[in-house]
């Protein structure tokens, strides 16, 4: 697990970096069921354009804790992980160790990524719902789909 100082991010890569050219599909994710429902409806669109799929696990760290240290083990984060790859082969992903999740996403998006969200339907306002708010105000490509 490598630790980036300077932006407060840890990343751990599971798999490939993108190819030039190829269409930049992000998938923040904190429930794996919900992450392969975005994974299947990505999937749809494989099949015809030429994509390139990243989950990102936004695992936020509390200021007291190190930042190598979050509430969750980093274990049970990487065997999640490497379930989803497996369920999804071409998919590369990226566990990120964070202070601020949103800003850290920031940092992992490309201009020209189309962000891909996956709510339940709640009355209220879903945290799915306020990052596809925050972003699309951004000026990112999103794409809300509610199971």
């Amino acid at each position: 697990m490598k630790a980036n100082r300077e932006s407060g991010v840890g990343l751990e890569l599971v798999s490939s970096r993108p190819v030039r050219g190829t269409l930049d599909v992000v998938i923040p994710y904190t429930n794996p069921g919900l992450a392969m429902e975005a994974g299947r409806l990505s999937r749809q669109f494989a099949a015809s354009l030429g994509i390139h799929v990243r989950l990102v696990r936004m695992q936020e760290v509390p200021y007291p804790m190190p930042l190598t240290k979050p509430p969750v083990a980093v274990g049970h984060l990487k065997a999640e992980g490497l379930r989803l790859a497996q369920a999804m082969p071409s998919a590369e992903v990226q566990i990120v160790l964070t202070r601020d999740a949103k800003q850290s996403l920031l940092r992992l998006l490309h201009k020209d990524s189309i962000v891909i969200l996956i709510s339940p339907r709640r009355w209220w306002r879903t945290k799915e719902e306020k990052l596809n708010h925050f972003l699309t105000v951004r000026g990112y490509r999103v794409l809300l789909s509610y199971v």
